[in-house]
């Protein structure tokens, strides 16, 4: 994987290692905040730039509700290509997400995160919580102080091209997660008992989309962090609500989720060139029954799955994978077998 790829969408290890900066509350009134399930927030005019990824750059301040500072967030801006012909090359310029992107974005944290969800799977997908309405004078101070090769030579000259300091754009507000990528851990090894940790929070996560229909389309190992005892997926740039399409996707869904417990239970290097199991992760294309040759999978899986040596084995028989929703509650009993959680 190129060196640009893995700069994380969202989060990267220079967020790992930020500290908390200190903000002056009454900078609040320059950045406007409209969160999808509170009112009467705003966040800091201090906007600190962390990263930027292929469609946007990454900016983390504090956000405040009802005079009180409330938690760490990042505000996302959009970016779009107006001198070049790829990723890697050309210049770019800020640009508000559309309203048609905004309500994708709105139903998808409806759906994931809303009130009768557990609590814990707050914290476990990185999605929009609302909308910040930021002055573009305050992005092009931020960006002249960033020190990036993402960023050097692609926006100097650019990044006031509405040319109107006081333009307010449309920007996505995030939680503020730490964490190392997926890669980065395996590359280091973990103890069995992280990756058995690592393991129940891939099948929290896929088994929550699942029970939601929803379909994250960009499976990579840097598209999950990992912070302690919790695993968090971002990046839902590519995601699709699609019930109608129930069955084959999610036959492809499970299937990812399988083969990144494989990877997770054996894989040391954090290199998705060498991972054992090998299927397409960047897409929702649809993968119909007898397209896998399941039985050569499954034995490969069985061992790989084992080595993390959880208490119980999973219980591979021939009605596998033909229900769905049963090989999630198996793999949730699994995974957490020796482990007090709540697995309704």
């Amino acid at each position: 994987m190129a060196k640009q790829e893995e700069r994380d969408e969202y989060i990267s290890l220079q967020v790992s290692g930020m500290k908390p900066t200190s903000t002056n509350q009454s900078k609040l009134s320059h950045v406007e905040v409209n969160l999808y399930d509170r009112s009467e927030c705003g966040a800091s005019e201090h906007l600190e730039y962390v990263d930027c990824g292929f469609d946007g750059h990454i900016y983390a301040t504090e956000l405040y509700c009802h005079g009180q500072k409330t938690r760490r967030v990042i505000i996302k801006v959009k970016t779009i290509l107006v001198n070049g012909t790829s990723h890697f090359s050309g210049a770019r310029m800020y640009t508000s997400y559309d309203h048609t992107d905004q309500q994708i974005k709105r139903a998808l944290h409806h759906l994931l995160l809303s009130k009768n969800t557990r609590r814990e799977l707050d914290d476990q997908f990185v999605v929009p919580i609302g909308i910040a309405h930021v002055p573009h004078g305050l992005l092009h101070e931020g960006i002249k102080k960033a020190n990036d090769d993402c960023v050097v030579g692609r926006y100097e000259g650019l990044i006031h091209s509405t040319n109107q300091a006081s333009t307010m754009l449309e920007a996505y507000v995030l939680p503020f997660v730490r964490g190392k990528l997926l890669c980065n851990v395996l590359r280091e090894n973990p103890a069995i008992a992280t990756r058995q940790q690592i393991v129940r929070g891939l099948v929290s996560i896929y088994r929550h989309m699942y029970e939601r229909q929803i379909f994250h389309c960009d499976i990579s190992c840097y598209h999950f962090l990992i912070d302690g005892n919790q695993t968090a997926l971002i990046d839902f740039q590519r995601h699709v609500i699609a019930p109608n399409e129930l069955a084959h996707r999610q036959q492809t869904q499970l299937w990812q989720l399988l083969f990144l417990i494989g990877d997770t239970c054996t894989d040391t290097t954090g290199d998705e060139s060498t991972m054992k199991f090998g299927v397409p992760m960047n897409s929702c294309n649809l993968r119909k029954k007898g397209e896998f040759d399941m039985v050569s999978m499954i034995n490969g899986l069985k061992p790989a799955m084992n080595e993390c040596s959880f208490p119980q084995n999973f219980p591979w028989n021939n009605q596998t994978l033909e229900s769905i929703e049963q090989t999630y509650k198996d793999l949730a009993l699994w995974s957490n077998s020796g482990h007090k959680i709540d697995l309704r």
